[in-house]
């Protein structure tokens, strides 16, 4: 029997992010433990996919419509989608890191347009980066 070839993730200026060991040595034991599986996102990048172990109190969101509003509500309030988000099972943890990084890409691609469209030598600020500016960094 072949030995599981570990899922493996490259984020743009990145080491390779390891995504899972083996489905069947540690995807049947934390299954067995209650487990569920995180998504970690740093600087707007997925870092990380991973079991873990649920605790009790933990929330797992239930449905998609839930988590990408929380998603939605980081992007709202801190200006990014840092966060762990947590999915029951891994393929919903996967599907949802690749929508993470779409919507990075689609604001990379809008933020792209904006600077392109700008003649040479205009000033340019981005709405959000002016309504969480620091005091004093004017």
């Amino acid at each position: 029997m072949r030995k599981p070839v570990p899922l493996r993730l490259l984020v743009p200026g990145m080491a390779l992010v390891q995504l899972a060991e083996g489905r069947s040595r540690q995807g049947r034991a934390a299954d067995g433990c209650g487990a569920v599986y995180e998504v970690i996102v740093r600087h707007n990048a997925v870092v990380a996919i991973r079991p873990a172990l649920r605790t009790p109190g933990m929330h797992v969101p239930g449905s998609n419509l839930e988590v990408t509003s929380e998603l939605a509500r980081n992007h709202r309030l801190h200006g990014s989608i840092d966060g762990c988000y947590r999915f029951g099972d891994p393929e919903r943890a996967r599907s949802f890191a690749i929508l993470a990084l779409d919507f990075v890409k689609r604001l990379l691609e809008q933020r792209i347009e904006q600077v392109e469209s700008l003649d040479t030598g205009a000033e340019f600020e981005a709405r959000e980066y002016a309504a969480q500016r620091p005091p004093g960094t004017d």
